[in-house]
């Protein structure tokens, strides 16, 4: 049959967004924002939390999906009092889960919590501004390095495309959670709080759940809390 100038136009637009569709369905490539500062070094139940939370990763990374674009990026695991101390240990890639568990393996405790550096670093690494990227922290401390990572995070939303991050308290107060908690609000994401290694095993199964499985999806930042007027 001979196709007209019309006919393939129309079977090209028709390909284009057939592909659009699939892109869209695509889980978005994932950091996990990992915190190697001096306090990961405190024990909870006898076993330092820096060891808690590098088995709730590795088990987390095993039952990851094969085709999962997950990196990592880990802060203060260098120098002690450095707020630049951010790197990036693994590129959002197709998961190589051996390489991964090895990379969590070696890491060590030493320095400060520089959340909105942290924040930022991982945001640019994913190329917010360009496509969806999702970030999932994981930290046991407040910033330290004299920022604001809940300023930080609502200007990455309002910059970036589909810019989401999931945010675990790994034993905070409730108070000092809430430092926390707006980072996640900020950008639509997922605020979950850990006590020990059993909550923070299901907490990064949450937050994963909707980071590296479900579909990509721009989700509205949430408004924040009004003020509540004190008793007179």
């Amino acid at each position: 049959m001979k196709t007209t100038p019309l006919l393939r136009l129309f079977v090209s637009l028709v390909a284009f967004a057939a592909l659009g569709l699939r892109l869209v369905g695509e889980p978005a490539p994932t950091l996990i924002v990992f915190d190697a500062s001096g306090s990961m070094m405190d024990r909870i139940g006898g076993e330092t939390k820096i060891d808690i939370a590098k088995r709730a990763v590795t088990e987390l990374v095993a039952t990851l999906p094969d085709d999962t674009r997950l990196g990592l990026v880990v802060y203060s695991h260098r120098k002690p009092q450095d707020c630049d101390d951010i790197e990036l240990m693994i590129p959002p890639a197709k998961l190589d889960r051996k390489a991964f568990t090895a990379v969590v393996a070696g890491i060590k405790p030493k320095g400060r919590t520089p959340l909105s550096g942290a924040l930022e670093f991982a945001a640019t690494k994913l190329e917010y501004t360009k496509q969806p990227g999702c970030i999932i922290l994981v930290t046991d401390g407040l910033e330290t390095c004299g920022k604001d990572p809940c300023a930080t995070a609502a200007k990455l939303k309002a910059a970036g495309v589909s810019f989401v991050v999931h945010a675990i308290a790994f034993d905070l107060s409730s108070r000092d959670a809430k430092s926390i908690a707006c980072i996640a609000h900020a950008t639509g994401g997922r605020f979950l709080q850990a006590k020990d290694a059993a909550s923070l095993k299901d907490a990064l199964a949450v937050v994963a759940a909707e980071a590296v499985v479900a579909p990509a999806v721009p989700k509205p930042a949430e408004p924040a809390p009004k003020p509540v007027a004190a008793p007179i």
